[in-house]
């Protein structure tokens, strides 16, 4: 039996007062675990919670992962493509035109995986959607929050390489085969 009750006395003296109506009714009906519905809440919520953390640092996980990838691509473009570097450079391209090339080359790589990753998510949309609460599967607000934390993280990811490409001294990039 479950026994529900409200009042602004302090919770021993409501266990009290339960106790002796139980005991009235029936003597032989114990009173087993008396605690604040905050209490039992947070107990049948353990799951859910502890799910979606687990979620979350999976998901940063993932998305450091996928940062330190494309890290790694550009910053290979970038030693592959010294020599254009500073022939460019040398031909009058600003530092500033470099960097935009290389993020430009990693927000076109990233755009590509986003564009895969929705498409995945909506097809795999349904099977989620049993247990999302208060939003639907395709929520647009939660795809476009989620494609500006990715392009976000590319371009955190791009920028370090490319402003390193940006500093190459082109005479010493012109020697480099």
């Amino acid at each position: 039996m479950v026994l529900h009750t409200r009042g602004a006395a302090p919770i021993d003296e409501l266990v009290d007062r339960a106790r002796a109506h139980v005991a009235a009714l029936d003597a032989d009906l114990p009173i087993v675990s008396a605690k604040p519905l905050a209490d039992h809440l947070r107990g049948a919520l353990l799951l859910l919670d502890l799910t979606a953390t687990m979620l979350f640092v999976f998901g940063v996980a993932g998305m450091a992962l996928a940062a330190m990838g494309t890290y790694g691509l550009v910053s290979y473009t970038v030693k592959q493509s010294t020599h254009e570097i500073g022939i460019r450079m040398a031909l009058g391209a600003s530092g500033a035109s470099v960097v935009r090339a290389f993020v430009a080359r990693g927000l076109k790589l990233g755009a590509t995986g986003a564009a895969v990753g929705v498409i995945a998510a909506l097809g795999v949309g349904r099977l989620v959607n049993s247990v999302l609460f208060g939003v639907s599967a395709t929520d647009p607000v939660s795809f476009g929050r989620a494609l500006a934390i990715v392009l976000a993280g590319v371009v955190a990811a791009t920028i370090v390489p490319a402003w390193r490409a940006a500093r190459t001294n082109p005479l010493s990039a012109l020697r480099h085969q």
